[in-house]
């Protein structure tokens, strides 16, 4: 594992198999002036994932520009070359991180909740969304708590159930009122039930009246998902 970690740059990267399943790099970047452009490169099997917090940014893929803006998440997939063309990085913060797209157990979720997840990853079609107002305050928590690897854990944990949801709120192909009710759910509930949303297993009745068992029993654990 290999970490730099400067007042403006922290990166780290190699990470060890069983650090956090799944998770190959970690960044984020604090430019107070313009830096030389990032050079093509590529992540071996890994998704990478960049939020833009402020300020702006160019990113390059297959010949094509991508300009971006505070709040803009920016997501590049396995293998794929990307750069930021000939543009300067400028003032701005961004952070980054990186995942792998065919790891079972993923960041150790229970088998089934980390195949929802992989899927959803798999399935977006579009590379630049909005992200959430939390993603700025969780990547600082996983930076800051680093030398604590129980608490990066979780907080990396949360992380990626928040990416992950503003990734499964991007479909443009589940109805607005589905994702309306699962956006109601906490991420475990959203997870178990994002296979039958993505197959048009599951109608907005059908997740309204089961968030409403789980907010009658106010325990996720004894509802059970809808079965059509």
């Amino acid at each position: 594992m290999q970490v730099t970690d400067s007042k403006t740059r922290f990166y780290i990267e190699d990470l060890p198999t069983d650090f956090l399943p799944g998770l190959t790099h970690f960044g984020a970047m604090h430019n107070r002036q313009a830096i030389p452009a990032l050079d093509d490169h590529v992540h071996s099997g890994a998704m990478e994932i960049c939020y833009v917090h402020s300020g702006t940014a160019c990113f390059e893929v297959n010949n094509r520009e991508y300009h971006l803006s505070g709040g803009d998440i920016f997501l590049t997939f396995p293998d794929e070359p990307h750069s930021t063309g000939h543009s300067a990085l400028g003032l701005m913060t961004l952070y980054w991180l990186g995942v792998r797209l065919d790891q079972e157990g993923l960041f150790g979720y229970a088998p089934e909740e980390a195949e929802a997840m992989l899927q959803a990853l798999r399935n977006i079609r579009s590379r630049v969304f909005r992200g959430s107002d939390r993603l700025k305050d969780l990547m600082e928590d996983a930076v800051n708590l680093i030398r604590t690897p129980g608490r990066f854990t979780l907080t990396l944990l949360r992380l990626h159930a928040t990416i992950r949801t503003d990734c499964v709120t991007s479909h443009n192909d589940v109805p607005k009122a589905v994702l309306l009710e699962l956006a109601r759910m906490e991420e475990v509930d959203q997870l178990s039930l994002w296979l039958k949303v993505k197959k048009g297993e599951l109608t907005a009745r059908e997740a309204r009246e089961y968030r409403a068992r789980l907010q009658r029993a106010g325990d996720p654990a004894t509802a059970k998902v809808p079965v059509r």
